[in-house]
């Protein structure tokens, strides 16, 4: 059986580039799939009329599958209920089950199964990076347990999805709060005190405008990988989804490395992706501080160390959306548009007194820790719900 049959439609995305206009619906591009549900952080967005337009041939809706044809190649996820609306993004493919015949939650951990990824990816196509096309997809070979059987699986694995699901809102929520508290102390000077304070041209008395790199707390970095023993996991920015290290990364050995894993990470350290419309931000601080040792990353970073009293404001500065649009604004490049030293240099902030930007820090700190910790949560529940995929999949276990 091929999985067309099992399916009432496959439906290519259209085949053109639509820009990110900042607000409207979601445009679900690769990086926002993955394995089983949608990381729409930072998602970019369209309007109403380029809605439409990219849902002429089919509109996604609830229980509808979003398969990446490339970048990550073979990545899938389920629409699920009380989701905003979806338009395709390039280079993306519906798959709309037939559920008189799969479960749609089955079949989108079924085709995550490492034969059906095995056939997906070995018979993509692709010099350099591995593209499936849509024949691939249509003629996939399919072998079903009944009903019954498949809604058990689906009902194992969606808990943990759930969790996961869970965990980022969680997520979200310390973000949103720790960003809604630098913009009242910090854009809009609500800061504690600050009746009492005089301000001159915008600038609070005490307090500095003038280059990000100007200041002492914010220490760029950009350590050279020591040589190394055994194998490090070399993350790319592509392996990072808004604050999210989503990807499972690459194991190298300190010979046999691509020529972007460059840099190595500190501890106490934020790192955000040079690349213009890119909102990629790494962290290495509390539980993620093993990064330090365990990884390298790519030179697409440009990182900032810090120490622990001034933390919490150099990580709500460099994920605030002011810096995120000052970043854009200073890249250059004919092919690749990124942010150079030379551009960061060009970015101007307001710096609080000292005791000002600790006192912030210490109550964003056990934000950003607990933050860490949930994300650690989902690594885990990742790597045992893809541990027992194969084994459900292969009928390991009676249900």
């Amino acid at each position: 059986m091929k999985l067309s049959e099992v399916c009432l439609n496959i439906v290519d995305c259209p085949h053109s580039t639509a820009p990110d206009e900042g607000s409207g619906y979601a445009l679900v591009r690769t990086p926002n799939i993955g394995k089983g549900r949608f990381n729409l952080e930072g998602v970019h967005r369209i309007s109403e009329a380029a809605y439409k337009k990219r849902c002429a041939r089919i509109t996604p809706t609830v229980n509808d599958l979003i398969l990446a044809r490339e970048a990550p190649a073979g990545n899938i996820a389920i629409i699920k209920e009380n989701m905003e609306p979806l338009a395709l993004g390039q280079r993306t493919v519906l798959i709309r089950p037939n559920p008189e015949k799969v479960c749609p939650d089955f079949l989108v951990y079924y085709l995550l199964a490492p034969q059906q990824q095995n056939e997906l990816l070995g018979r993509a196509t692709g010099a350099t990076v591995a593209h499936v096309n849509i024949p691939i997809i249509n003629n996939l070979p399919v072998s079903l347990p009944p009903l019954e059987t498949q809604q058990k699986i689906a009902g194992i694995l969606s808990a943990y999805d759930d969790l996961i699901e869970n965990n980022r809102k969680q997520i979200k929520l310390l973000e949103e709060a720790a960003q809604k508290l630098y913009k009242e102390w910090f854009v809009k000077l609500n800061f504690p005190g600050h009746e009492n304070v005089k301000i001159v041209d915008g600038v609070p008395e005490g307090w500095k405008k003038g280059s990000v790199l100007s200041f002492e707390y914010f220490k760029q970095i950009n350590p050279a990988v020591q040589k190394f023993e055994g194998e490090k996991t070399y993350y790319a920015t592509a392996d990072v989804n808004g604050t999210s290290l989503d990807g499972i990364g690459e194991k190298v050995t300190y010979s046999k490395r691509p020529s972007r894993a460059s840099v190595q990470p500190a501890e106490k350290s934020v790192w955000f992706a040079r690349m213009s419309n890119s909102y990629k931000i790494l962290c290495c601080y509390g539980r993620s501080e093993s990064l330090a040792q365990n990884s390298i990353i790519s030179s697409g970073f440009a990182g900032f160390k810090s120490e622990d009293k001034y933390f919490g404001f150099i990580f709500t500065t460099i994920a605030s959306d002011f810096f995120n649009q000052e970043k854009n604004r200073y890249a250059t490049g004919a092919t690749q548009v990124s942010l150079t030293n030379e551009g960061l240099r060009r970015i101007i902030i307001l710096v609080p007194t000292e005791d000002l930007m600790i006192k912030f820090s210490s109550i964003v700190n056990p934000l950003i820790k607990k933050m860490e910790v949930l994300k650690e949560q989902i690594k885990i529940l990742q790597s045992s719900r893809d541990k027992l995929l194969p084994k459900l999949m292969n009928g390991d276990f009676i249900y």
